[in-house]
């Protein structure tokens, strides 16, 4: 069978009439991956990753990268495992991904499996990945145009009550301390009273502030004012830096970690005993030590979020949806957790049952003093 030949390259971008032209297409138009001329069929997986992460490079930050990266690596390694070529994958073949995903057992959950909204994530950014690879010319269409990402339900958070962040906090310097915990005595005198002073201004910092952990770890120096007692975190999950105002419980804290902080020119706030950056993995796992060491399991970091957003609220709701950073009071409104004692002192004060039974027995004795 003849084919007339095409002039345009641009009729690639058209879907073929039968398979027979899909490979004509392909076989046809050449372009450029790097520097080397390649044409469509010869366009690995792993090429086309390594092509849409460089060119990423510029418009996501290094975690997004990093997740993208060894998202897309493990999507590429299962495609070939199940011999499916980059211009041949479908929507049929990411939803049998996306199953064989949840299943793999490196999920958090109490189940192991992967989460909702990790999934959720996972698909969109393998549409991301197909959108660059149509728009570079990498494959004649892209596959997943009419693809919907299907929602996750929002992971629910617990907030921690008084007494379980109480407990956390006083285990800090109690875990680095050789007469309640014996295994402390391991390490020098110096990097135990260094430990101890920097894990609990920052763990108090997050109750103080209501930050999430990554703006912690991302304070300067210059970013702390004793003078003024205010912080501010310029490095923030919308961009946007929000000044703090801290009490002087805090700066206390802080004033005392600093003392013991080693000399070097790192210009972090808080650092790791060599002076190089804490990353928020590290750090989470140092926290689950410190809650485990408390026996008050069962939440994360970002609980302490909650916990302070909500004691915030009590007093004003606006100051603490400026404070958390928010551009949404209903934003705002999803950290907010009551506790048991506060619902029943509000049950008490508004006495539903109560005030409507003293209303009939005011109504009946007065009909009774009429008679």
């Amino acid at each position: 069978m003849k084919h007339k030949p095409l002039n345009k390259p641009a009729a690639i971008a058209a879907t073929p009439a039968t398979e027979e032209d899909t490979h004509r297409l392909v076989g046809q138009h050449a372009h450029r991956l790097g520097h080397k001329e390649v044409t469509l069929e010869q366009i690995s997986w792993q090429d086309a990753v390594k092509d849409f992460l460089r060119q990423s490079l510029s418009t996501r930050e290094p975690k997004t990268q990093t997740y993208y990266r060894l998202n897309l690596e493990r999507l590429a390694r299962w495609a070939e495992g199940e011999g499916i070529a980059l211009a041949d994958f479908r929507v049929r073949h990411l939803r049998e991904y996306i199953a064989v995903r949840s299943e793999q057992g490196t999920g958090r959950g109490s189940d192991g499996r992967v989460s909702d909204r990790t999934l959720r994530a996972d698909a969109i950014c393998i549409r991301v990945f197909f959108r660059h690879c149509a728009s570079e010319k990498y494959i004649p269409r892209d596959p997943l145009t009419d693809y919907s990402v299907p929602k996750a339900a929002k992971a629910f958070v617990k907030c921690p009550s008084d007494d379980e962040v109480s407990k956390l906090l006083k285990a800090v310097p109690v875990k680095w301390s050789p007469a309640a915990n014996p295994v402390a005595c391991r390490m020098p005198a110096k990097a135990r009273t260094f430990l101890a002073r920097r894990d609990y201004a920052i763990l108090a910092g997050l109750v103080e502030t209501a930050a999430r952990i990554g703006e912690m770890l991302s304070l300067r120096l210059e970013d702390y004012d004793c003078e003024r007692m205010q912080i501010t975190f310029r490095v923030t999950k919308t961009d946007r830096p929000r000044t703090v105002p801290i009490s002087a419980d805090w700066q206390e804290t802080v004033d005392a970690y600093l003392r013991a902080r080693p000399k070097c020119d790192s210009p972090l706030l808080f650092i790791s005993r060599t002076g190089q950056p804490l990353s928020v993995t590290s750090y989470g796992s140092q926290f689950r030590h410190y809650a485990d060491f408390a026996g008050v399991t069962g939440w994360s970091l970002h609980g302490l979020r909650h916990y302070a957003l909500s004691q915030i609220a009590r007093v004003d709701v606006l100051a603490a949806q400026q404070i958390a950073g928010h551009t949404s009071l209903v934003v705002t409104q999803g950290y907010l957790h009551t506790g048991a004692d506060q619902v029943r002192a509000a049950h008490a004060k508004a006495a539903p049952l109560s005030r409507l039974l003293v209303n009939r027995r005011l109504e009946t004795a007065a009909r009774k003093r009429l008679v």
